[in-house]
């Protein structure tokens, strides 16, 4: 049945699995039905429903929970459903309506291929269509079950099944699929999942953690780890971030992946090694501001504590020598990502991120565009600057 929770596709995004839904779109299947495959998405709450099998998949390896098949559809009959996607909040809505459709486009969703097809024969039954009023995300939901109705309903849903929106369904059989596994966070940890020939979950395994920390800042082996990847996007989904960026540094593995939202979409754009701190804190934090140097302007362009972009505010009374002054407030002590001279990975610096110095200069100039560099005589804090997630690779599973 539909839960509701925090919207993460879209605009994570707090947060949201939320998982990022790629528009696949492969030819409509030779049988004369289809199956319509039912998708959940944990954080935000949307189901996503779908003929193509392809696309089903895709989903579930990035983070959507498999829900089976939701119903039959005709592969074609004169009823066409039109799916919708509103790129701002990362919810689909389906509707026969060419009014509603209309309407929604004139409202900036975009008006993506046409869905499924309603049954037209007497062999079917009507599909129910409930309204959450409050829900920003996956405000609509659709079923053939009365009980499902009923319960949302009661749960506060409105009925809109009557207004001439919903479709009606085939009486028939679920299609048999061929049995395939993938590889999903849709259940929290990384599991394999089995999807059997009925198209039902049949089995989900943990995967064992086999990733290895790489030796070098400057010798990226993982950029390809499918697996590990996709948890990343299912982190972003989950947490979500003020901006277009996300900044998953994983401790254990000393790693940097910088997300970006895409048409409602996390995507992987950059994988960088790091040398993390000693006592690098772990959390969701938000870049606040930056400056060219952690140390002192005097000391910009030696290669290391260059680009320094500040996610922890910290101040001090006394300047030990680590330390940059900030008017009003004191030597700021704060946790930063910035350059580092540091060749291996692991955990030389103190606290801070340290980068490739190319790489900590497009945090500054990209994930940090929004804020204001801080110096001697101003500081320009905010906390709704894109979010960086400190966490434990090892703890998450």
């Amino acid at each position: 049945m539909k839960k509701r929770r925090s919207p993460i596709l879209a605009a994570t995004v707090l947060a949201s699995l939320a998982l990022s839904l790629a528009v696949l779109v492969t030819p409509a299947h030779a049988a004369s039905y289809n199956n319509v495959y039912r998708m959940y998405n944990p954080n935000s709450g949307e189901h996503f429903y779908t003929v193509q099998l392809p696309e089903a998949k895709h989903l579930l390896q990035v983070g959507w929970r498999w829900e089976g098949v939701g119903w039959v559809a005709p592969a074609t009959s004169g009823t066409p459903v039109y799916r919708l996607y509103n790129p701002n909040a990362g919810d689909h809505h389906y509707t026969t309506s060419v009014e509603e459709r209309d309407h929604l486009v004139e409202l900036g969703w975009n008006n993506e291929p046409v869905g499924w097809y309603s049954e037209e024969s007497s062999n079917s039954k009507g599909m129910l269509r409930e309204y959450n009023p409050n829900a920003k995300s996956g405000a609509h939901n659709f079923t053939t079950s009365r009980e499902e109705h009923d319960y949302l309903v009661g749960l506060g849903w409105r009925d809109e099944s009557g207004e001439g929106y919903a479709w009606r369904a085939s009486n028939r059989d679920a299609a048999p699929i061929e049995s395939f596994s993938v590889q999903s966070p849709a259940w929290g940890s990384l599991q394999t999942v089995t999807i059997g020939k009925d198209a039902n979950v049949a089995k989900r395994v943990d995967v064992p953690f086999e990733e290895k920390r790489d030796e070098y800042v400057a010798n990226v082996t993982w950029s390809n780890h499918g697996a590990y990847l996709n948890r990343m996007k299912s982190l972003a989904n989950q947490i979500g971030s003020p901006t277009e960026y996300f900044l998953a540094c994983d401790y254990d593995l000393c790693r940097v992946t910088v997300l970006e939202r895409k048409n409602g979409s996390w995507e992987v754009i950059k994988t960088w090694n790091s040398n993390m701190g000693g006592h690098t804190f772990k959390g969701v934090w938000h870049i606040s501001h930056k400056r060219k140097c952690d140390w002192n302007h005097d000391y910009f362009g030696k290669g290391y504590n260059d680009w320094a972009s500040c996610y922890i505010e910290s101040f001090l009374p006394d300047d030990t020598g680590h330390l940059q002054y900030v008017g009003g407030k004191g030597y700021d002590d704060g946790q930063t990502i910035h350059s580092t001279g540091y060749k291996s990975t692991g955990y030389d610096n103190y606290g801070c991120i340290g980068l490739l110095w190319e790489n900590a200069k497009w945090v500054y100039d990209n994930a940090a565009r929004n804020v204001a560099p801080s110096d001697e005589n101003a500081y320009h804090g905010t906390s709704q600057g894109t979010t960086v997630y400190v966490f434990d690779e090892r703890g998450l599973r």
